[in-house]
């Protein structure tokens, strides 16, 4: 059923054009525009590009756009006295319509800017702003830049003013240092009777002031609810456990262990880096689960080559672990270990070594006990002078993280490591601060600043000596299968080093460490690792 050519558009209901849709091809389009949004002839007159391309519409398909428009045009065309009456003209200001009214009235229909009969040949007689979808956003000429690359351009630019700056700086005022008796550090001078409390609030406060700092240059998130965790289920095992830094509906999860905090800033500082090693990396796994791993490497400054053998196996239905070790030096290991079997979160080890050459023996037992909000250790070093007692408490709560170490040795009845930690950790930004022994106090700080990109700065300071050690390090993805790490510290030492994945399981690490107060006179080192696994 044909639209009567005798019935004025006016009259038309959303059944005339529905008839109309069908009529020109679109049978697809009769529901959407004609049952869901009820468009009748005076709205099909009046429709328009944006309204196909926008919400509710949103039609996807480019063609059909295109050429539904071609044809509400030629409705147009036909019933120009309609538009006119409805306030649609070349003299108006109103509507969206009003850029080609003026070409609807001339001698010649335009079909994308040529005349109806050739509609094959360029656009040259319409107007840029004319039949042109924007999307809401402005226009720009094509020579000119996107704003987005000057801004990577300027921030590329400020990185390497920055590094040359910074290292400049660390040359001049590793030079100039003062005698620390003669001039000792501002703190001192001010705070001469609480020594301990003094540096560590100074160096918190460092750490702090360096957090504001790239807050404000880089706009990262504050610190706030970040930290996420969810149970997760151990493929070879199938034991659940909530690891630390995934998402569970809990208030805290498992906080590490006191020897990785720190560890994401330290990992960028260490892995990817072999300097003056030649190493060589294999792992494999037979059918029946025995897990083999072989290690060795060669120092090139002495020439010394030194290998490790290892072989573990994993009795899961019991959640036992045994492991078999043998080194180059010719010490033998034994290791077994069992947990989450007499309580969930304990996990026992028991550790011995032999050294066939020298008959020295040694045997420890190490305990962890793992729960929400704590994590605590405590192993037990048996020697024939006396048993040396090893233990570690780490609390955590919403991101904050306090941690203990201490080591008695009861054979000289005294405490020989005494060492407490502060941080604090979300998703992308780790804090850690801790003094050991009340002579040691350190810092770090990881920021993961982009999915590709992640930095690190390390900094320490001994009193006994009254030597100071500051680094700065970055890893960048560059892809799935390569990345780059760079790092500097305040000797002007110099390292970069590059991973290269060549195939599944076959990893290439090259690394190079320059001497930057020492270019011309040698002493640079150069690494090589190659790591397989099968």
């Amino acid at each position: 059923m044909a639209v009567p050519n005798h019935l004025c558009i006016r009259r038309w209901t959303t059944k005339h054009v529905a008839v109309w849709l069908k009529d020109e091809g679109f049978f697809e389009y009769v529901d959407i525009l004609c049952n869901k949004h009820r468009l009748d002839g005076i709205t099909l007159l009046t429709l328009t590009e944006y309204d196909l391309r926008s919400p509710p519409l949103e039609i996807k398909i480019l063609g059909d756009i295109k050429r539904l428009m071609l044809s509400v045009r030629k409705l147009q065309k036909i019933h120009i006295d309609v538009l006119e009456e409805m306030g649609y003209n070349s003299d108006s200001p109103m509507g969206s319509m009003t850029p080609f009214i003026s070409a609807l009235q001339s001698t010649e229909w335009l079909c994308n800017g040529e005349p109806s009969h050739d509609c094959d040949g360029p656009i040259t007689d319409l107007n840029s702003d004319q039949y042109q979808y924007m999307n809401g956003k402005n226009k720009h000429s094509i020579r000119r830049l996107d704003p987005e690359y000057w801004k990577t351009i300027l921030s590329c630019i400020y990185v390497f003013i920055v590094f040359g700056f910074t290292s400049f700086i660390m040359v001049i005022v590793h030079e100039r240092v003062p005698d620390m008796q003669t001039y000792p550090p501002l703190p001192d001078i001010f705070l001469d009777r609480s020594i301990l409390l003094r540096r560590l609030c100074s160096l918190m406060g460092t750490v702090f002031l360096l957090r504001c700092f790239t807050m404000f240059v880089t706009s990262l998130s504050v610190p706030g609810q970040h930290l996420q965790c969810t149970g997760k289920i151990t493929s070879s095992c199938g034991l659940a456990m909530a690891t630390y830094g995934q998402s569970c509906a809990r208030p805290m999860c498992i906080p590490p262990s006191y020897a990785d905090l720190g560890k994401a800033a330290r990992d960028i500082f260490n892995k990817g880096f072999g300097f003056g090693l030649v190493k060589l990396d294999v792992k494999t796994k037979s059918c029946s689960g025995v897990e083999f791993s072989t290690s060795g490497s060669s120092n090139t400054d002495t020439g010394k080559v030194t290998g490790t053998l290892e072989t573990k196996y994993k009795w899961c239905e019991y959640g036992l672990t045994f492991t078999e070790k043998w080194n180059t030096d010719n010490t033998l290991g034994t290791e077994i270990a069992i947990e989450d079997q007499i309580c969930q979160g304990l996990k026992l080890t028991f550790d011995t070594t032999f050294s066939p050459n020298t008959g020295k023996k040694s045997g420890k037992i190490k305990s962890s006990y793992k729960r929400e909000c704590i994590n605590l250790g405590c192993d037990v070093d048996f020697d024939f002078a006396g048993p040396a007692i090893h233990g570690s408490a780490v609390f955590g709560y919403e991101g904050w993280l306090a941690g203990y170490q201490m080591t008695f040795d009861s054979a000289k009845s005294k405490l020989t490591r005494n060492n407490f930690a502060v941080g604090y950790r979300t998703g992308d930004f780790q804090l850690h601060t801790n003094v050991n022994d009340g002579t040691e106090f350190g810092g770090s700080i990881y920021q993961k600043v982009c999915e590709d990109l992640d930095t690190s700065v390390n900094l320490a300071w001994t009193s006994g000596t009254n030597s100071t050690r500051f680094g700065i390090a970055a890893k960048y993805q560059l892809d799935p299968t390569a990345s780059i790490s760079a790092k500097v510290n305040n000797s002007s030492l110099i390292g970069v080093g590059y991973t290269q994945t060549l195939r599944p399981g076959v990893k290439l690490t090259l690394s190079a460490l320059v001497d930057g107060k020492s270019i011309n006179a040698g002493g640079h080192k150069l690494g090589l690792a190659l790591e397989l696994e099968a």
